[in-house]
């Protein structure tokens, strides 16, 4: 009975890790925002993580954004473009192609 309850654990939790991968906001792609006449702290503002990226003063900052936070620069009327998409893929892809060598 035990063993069921485990196995029947491990399922749900593999499940619940596999939807959540498949969700829209947890896609992310590396995005660069036009900054020029904008404000750079209107994006803080708006709850845009801005502490990691890279910022180029009065010109642009770029950075992985989910769709959540594309639709709030979408919102606020920065324009911005997406340079790749759904990095975490790359990633994954790269740390696989890693391991298999």
């Amino acid at each position: 009975m035990l063993y069921r309850f485990v196995f029947l654990f491990i399922l749900t939790i593999q499940f619940i890790q596999v939807s959540a991968q498949d969700l829209p906001e947890s896609l992310y792609h590396k995005v660069r925002v036009n900054l020029v006449g904008k404000n750079f702290i209107d994006l803080t503002k708006a709850g845009i993580e801005t502490d990691h990226g890279f910022y180029i003063k009065n010109r642009s900052f770029t950075s992985d954004f989910n769709i959540s936070e594309l639709k709030i620069l979408r919102q606020l009327g920065f324009e911005y473009e997406v340079l790749m998409e759904d990095v975490c893929f790359l990633l994954r892809f790269r740390d696989e192609t890693i391991t298999v060598q």
